[in-house]
Parts: structure tokens; C-alpha cells; sequence
């Protein structure tokens, strides 16, 4: 079956509270420092993109040391994994360990794919989702059989009083079997109709629509004139570009749609493993990850914290640690 549900699954956050929150992890490299949820702080998700899992013992052994890091010190109540975890044939073997170690947590989490997640060998885009959906804490879900992709989704994020006060979306940016792809007529159709479903439910009118942020690999073609813009009005919010965009060639009307719902406030992607800016353009935020791909030339790596408020606002903070000092950075909320 290519569903798992009656139609995309909806995860309550009073859902994942109830898993707990775990504590600064004994592999944190400074364990003082630690994601300090402010008062009217409701929900945390830590981000993660571009492990590009190698098969080496050593690198599996630097990688979960961060992601024990990471978590410790973000104690997130959902963990977003954007893509790129291997590049590998053996892709099976590295999408079985980091699951593992993901599930070891037990926090919710999820995955969006990336170009370079199927290209292996062993296992392909459907073996990939088949595995994430029998998981136990991953809420991975292969989604509509009439939308292009797997794991186009949707999450409510509810406030201690059940009430839904942010939706997060993940939209797959990836080709049939590798490679990048655009946002297919058929995604963006999806995404008209759950924006419309959640206000419905949630409001009793398809036209009050939920807050919302969305989550993938591949950024969208405006970050580059976002960016462009942002740094000649000296209004980048955070971190820098230290390589150019690479987005999907084709024109899709993702951008435009989101600006036309006014949903979404929000998109986070992973992909350049150098890049780790934020700006806002049309009213959108368009932020890059931290990369945790545990390479020479990567002058960092980490991951992204993104808050959502008890009035369903949205802040975020860096967590990086530098290859050169080894320190971990937190970021004011920004």
C-alpha cells in the first residue's frame, strides 16, 4: 500500500511530549551549554540535514557523537531529518544505523529525501520509505498516491491546551530515483488543499489559515535574489552564503502559492553544506541548516533549532561547532 492513513498523517505535539525530554547527553563536548527554552517556548524541533554517512566506523563514530551533542543540547520534542543522509551504494546499511541511533532517543522524528539518499545500490526511494514506516518514533509516511514523492506531509504542533497553534510541512525535493527535482503541480495541489483542510478543522473556515513553516532539501529558486536583495539592504537576519544556491532549474510556483495561501511564513533547506544564512523576502524566511556532513572541507558542522511560540510565532537558533576549535556556538533566538 502506498498510504499509511487515510490520507496525510496529522501529529498532535501533545503526541510527542509525552515521549519526554531527554537531558545534556555524555558525549556533549561542552555539556554547560544546552538550548535554553524560554517561557512561552511550546515546542522545539532540531533540524538536521547532509550527514552523508560514509562507510567507515570512523565517521559513523564522529557523527553520532554530534548528534548525541546535538540532542542533548537542543532537548527537542521532534527531529526533522532534511536529506542527504548517504551518498553511499551501501545505502541500506547507513539508513539502518542512523535510524537506530535516532530511534535510541525516543523522540519523534521524520525524514524529507534528498538528490543523493536513493543513488546507492542496495536500496531505492520506495525500500527507503518502505523501512522509515515500519519504525516505531519515526512518523514517516509515504503520503498520497496521487501526490509526485514520498513523505509529503503535515504535522499540527498543539499548545499545552490541545489548541493547534503551528503546522509543519515536509515536501520531497527529489528526483525518481536521485537527483534534484522541482515541486510538482501535484504537490503544490496537496499543499493548496491541507492548508485549506487544517483551517477548516481548526477555524471552521478554509480562508483562517493555521500558521504554518515547511521543511525540505532543496531550497526554493528566490533564495539567491532573497539573499541578493538582503545583502545589498544590509538586512541579512543571520550567517553568511559561502556558496552559490543550487535549487532545481525548473520553474515551479511553489514560492508564489505560499505567498498567495499566506500560510507559511517560513522555509528551511539543507543541500549547500557551506551555507547557513537567513533572510526574509516577500514576507517569507528563507534559512539554510547547519550541515553535519563530517568533512575537511566543511568549516562547520550542527544543526538548526527552530522554536515555536505559545501564540504559534516562530524564532530559530544555530547550533555549530567549529572544525578548527571544536566549540559548540548557540545563537541567540532570532
Amino acid at each position: 500500500m502506498r498510504k499509511k492513513g487515510g490520507r496525510v498523517i496529522s501529529l498532535l505535539c501533545v503526541v510527542a511530549l509525552l515521549f519526554g525530554v531527554v537531558g545534556t547527553l555524555a558525549g556533549c563536548s561542552e555539556k554547560d551549554k544546552v538550548v535554553k527554552r524560554s517561557d512561552d517556548t511550546e515546542f522545539v524541533i532540531l533540524m538536521l540535514s547532509d550527514t552523508h554517512i560514509e562507510n567507515k566506523e570512523g565517521y559513523y563514530k564522529r557523527l553520532f557523537r554530534t548528534m548525541d551533542d546535538l540532542v542533548g543540547m537542543a532537548s527537542p520534542d521532534f527531529v526533522i531529518m532534511a536529506g542527504d543522509l548517504t551518498h553511499i551504494d551501501e545505502n541500506d546499511v547507513a539508513f539502518q544505523r542512523f535510524a537506530e541511533k535516532m530511534e535510541s532517543y525516543r523522540i519523534p522524528w521524520t525524514f524529507t529525501f534528498a538528490n543523493h539518499d536513493a543513488s546507492g545500490k542496495n536500496w531505492t526511494k520506495e525500500d527507503i520509505a518502505d523501512y522509515l514506516e515500519s519504525l516505531e518514533y519515526c512518523q514517516f509516511c509515504k503520503g498520497d498516491e496521487d501526490v509526485y514523492g514520498y513523505g509529503n506531509q503535515y504535522f499540527n504542533v498543539t499548545d499545552k491546551n490541545g489548541n493547534v497553534i503551528q503546522t509543519i510541512f515536509t515536501i520531497d525535493t527529489s528526483g525518481p530515483v536521485d537527483g534534484t527535482h522541482h515541486v510538482e503541480s501535484s504537490q503544490i495541489d496537496w499543499y493548496r488543499r491541507s492548508v485549506a483542510e487544517i483551517a477548516t478543522e481548526v477555524n471552521g473556515d478554509p480562508n483562517k489559515v493555521v500558521p504554518s513553516i515547511m521543511f525540505a532539501h532543496i531550497p526554493m529558486k528566490e533564495y539567491k535574489e532573497a539573499y541578493d536583495t538582503a545583502s545589498k539592504n544590509k538586512t541579512i537576519i543571520h550567517g553568511k552564503r559561502r556558496e552559490k544556491e543550487c535549487p532545481d532549474g525548473t520553474d515551479d510556483e511553489l514560492y508564489e502559492t505560499i505567498c498567495e495561501l499566506g500560510s507559511t511564513s517560513a522555509y528551511y533547506c539543507g543541500h549547500e553544506h557551506k551555507n547557513n544564512y537567513a533572510v526574509e523576502w516577500g514576507g517569507i524566511r528563507f534559512s539554510y541548516n547547519e550541515t553535519m556532513r563530517h568533512v575537511f572541507y566543511i568549516p562547520s558542522r550542527g544543526g538548526l533549532v527552530i522554536n515555536v511560540k505559545s501564540d504559534g510565532k516562530v524564532t530559530q537558533q544555530n547550533i555549530r561547532r567549529s572544525l578548527v576549535s571544536r566549540n559548540y556556538k548557540i545563537s541567540e533566538e532570532y
